[in-house]
């Protein structure tokens, strides 16, 4: 927690805008971050899957089928 704020709670005090729009700032960063990283797993996950198909395919066809 950020220590200003951190000290504004330990005191009782109410925490400023300045500080609720850090925060909320914050979170805006990172859920615009796990939201990258969500959609790069799953781009990750379609090309592993395409790859999977792709050795099965060859696999096949390696056997004569």
């Amino acid at each position: 927690m950020n220590s200003a704020i951190q000290k504004s709670v330990d005191h009782g005090n109410q925490i400023s805008n300045t500080d609720l729009q850090s925060i909320i700032a914050n979170i805006s960063v990172g859920n615009r971050q796990n939201a990258a990283v969500r959609t790069a797993a799953d781009e990750v996950t379609r090309r592993f899957n395409d790859l999977a198909e792709a050795f099965s395919k060859l696999e096949n066809f390696a056997r004569g089928q």
